[in-house]
C-alpha cells in the first residue's frame, strides 16, 4: 500500500459553502497525493450531508456535539497515514501548486517539523502569519481592547519582517499548517485543553522544544477567509481567546506571567458580563440576564478553579 504524501484534516462547524469551496480547491493539487478527512462538529447547516453527497472520496467523521478545534483535529490526525499531516481550515482555498511547494520544502529540509504558507485574504491582501511566541506584554495586549497603535507599537520582531521572504519563525497559524509525521509523533497531538485558538501556538512551542524548525514559506500561497466559524459567536470567541492566552502562559511561562494574564482575564470577563447583562436584563428581564451571563459564569469558574 502506497502512503499518501499528505493527510489533510479539516474541522467543520457551520461553514457549508466555504467548506465546499475548500474541498473543490483540493481536487486541483497535481503532483501530491492526498487523503482528506472532514471532522464535522455537529453543524446544523447541512455541511456533513454536502460532503457525503458531493465529495465521496473524503472521509467524513460526524460528531454529535461541537468538540472544538483541537479535539476534532486529533480525531482526524489519529486516522491519518500520510508522510505529512496538514491542518486546514474550512474557510480556506488552496491554489494549484501550494501543497506541492510545501511538501518539496519539507522533503528538502528534514529538520523542519512544521511549514506554513503565506496566507492571503480572499481579496488578495496579505494576512500576516508567523510570529514570536507570546510574551507577558503581548498576551496582555492581545486580550485587552486597546487602540490599534498600541498593537502596532508592541508588534514582535517577526511581524515587522518582509513577508515575501522565507524564514524560521516561532509559531505559525493553524489555518494551514503542514506537519512532519515524525515530529508530530514525537511531541504529541494538539493539546485538547485548548478548545479553539492557541493550540497551534502550543504545538509549535513543543516542536521547538524538541529541536524541530518551524518555517514560513511564502512561495506557497493559500487563501484564508478568516473567521468563517468563530465570527458566528463573537462573545464566546472573545472568552476563548482569553482562555488560550491563560493556558499558554500557564504552560510555557508559568509564575508571574501566568498569574498576571489570569488576573486580567478574570477582570475582563467580569466587565464583559456586566456589559452584556444590563441590556439583556432590560430586554428579557432577570431570565434574559441570567441566560446571557451563563458563558461568563462558566469562564469565571474555570479561571478560579485552575
Amino acid at each position: 500500500m502506497t502512503l499518501p504524501d499528505v493527510s489533510i484534516v479539516i474541522v467543520s462547524w457551520n461553514t457549508r459553502d466555504l467548506l465546499s469551496e475548500c474541498l473543490q480547491s483540493l481536487r486541483g493539487q497535481a503532483g501530491v497525493s492526498t487523503e482528506v478527512f472532514v471532522v464535522d462538529n455537529d453543524s446544523q447547516d447541512g455541511s456533513a450531508s454536502m460532503v457525503a453527497s458531493e465529495f465521496p472520496g473524503v472521509r467524513l467523521i460526524q460528531n454529535q456535539e461541537n468538540r472544538g478545534f483541537a479535539r476534532a483535529s486529533n480525531q482526524g490526525l489519529t486516522f491519518a497515514h500520510g508522510r505529512y499531516r496538514m491542518l486546514l481550515n474550512s474557510d480556506t482555498r488552496v491554489p494549484e501548486g501550494a501543497l506541492r511547494r510545501l511538501v518539496a520544502h519539507m522533503d528538502a529540509h528534514p529538520r523542519v517539523g512544521a511549514c506554513g504558507p503565506q496566507l492571503r485574504h480572499f481579496d488578495g491582501t496579505l494576512q500576516p502569519t508567523g510570529r514570536a511566541f507570546p510574551t507577558l506584554l503581548a498576551s496582555l495586549v492581545a486580550i485587552t481592547p486597546v487602540p490599534g497603535w498600541v498593537r502596532r507599537a508592541t508588534a514582535d520582531r517577526f511581524e515587522r519582517r518582509d513577508y515575501s521572504l522565507a524564514c524560521d519563525v516561532d509559531e505559525l497559524c493553524g489555518a494551514a499548517l503542514l506537519l512532519r509525521a515524525e515530529a508530530l509523533a514525537q511531541v504529541g497531538l494538539l493539546d485538547e485543553d485548548f478548545f479553539f485558538f492557541g493550540e497551534d501556538v502550543d504545538l509549535c512551542w513543543r516542536l521547538h522544544g524538541a529541536g524541530w524548525r518551524v518555517v514560513y514559506l511564502p512561495e506557497a500561497v493559500i487563501e484564508h477567509g478568516w473567521g468563517g466559524s468563530w465570527r458566528k459567536t463573537p462573545e464566546r470567541t472573545s472568552l476563548m481567546i482569553q482562555r488560550a492566552y491563560v493556558l499558554l502562559m500557564r504552560k510555557h511561562r508559568p509564575g508571574f506571567a501566568a498569574a498576571m494574564v489570569t488576573g486580567l482575564s478574570f477582570v475582563l470577563t467580569l466587565l464583559k458580563a456586566v456589559r452584556r447583562a444590563i441590556p439583556a436584563g432590560i430586554r428579557g428581564g432577570s431570565r434574559g440576564a441570567l441566560d446571557s451571563l451563563r458563558i461568563h459564569r462558566d469562564e469565571l469558574t474555570w479561571l478560579l478553579a485552575r
